[in-house]
């Protein structure tokens, strides 16, 4: 049997896998995880904040979910809804 698509968050294809990735310095532990970052820094967070470190800290396997969801309590959907305008 051909494996015809991937579906999941253990897609290896999916923003939320959960592995290590380098960005900009930095190990992240899905390239959701780099996205959440970029989303904050994009709104004018600093390297130093809290949430920020905590996004870029983060380790286990929830993948990006963890990133996703310290994003979303920190800024909303204001900052979701901006960054795609």
């Amino acid at each position: 049997m051909d494996c015809r698509y991937f579906s999941g968050e253990f897609d290896p294809l999916s923003n939320m896998f959960p592995c290590d990735i380098q960005w900009k310095g930095q190990t992240y532990n899905s390239t959701e995880a780099i996205y959440q970052a970029e989303k904050l820094r994009f709104h004018g967070y600093k390297e130093d904040n809290p949430h920020l470190i905590k996004i870029i800290s983060s380790r286990g396997d929830r993948g990006g979910f963890t990133a996703k969801a310290i994003a979303n309590s920190v800024c909303g959907k204001e900052v979701g809804q901006s960054w795609e305008k």
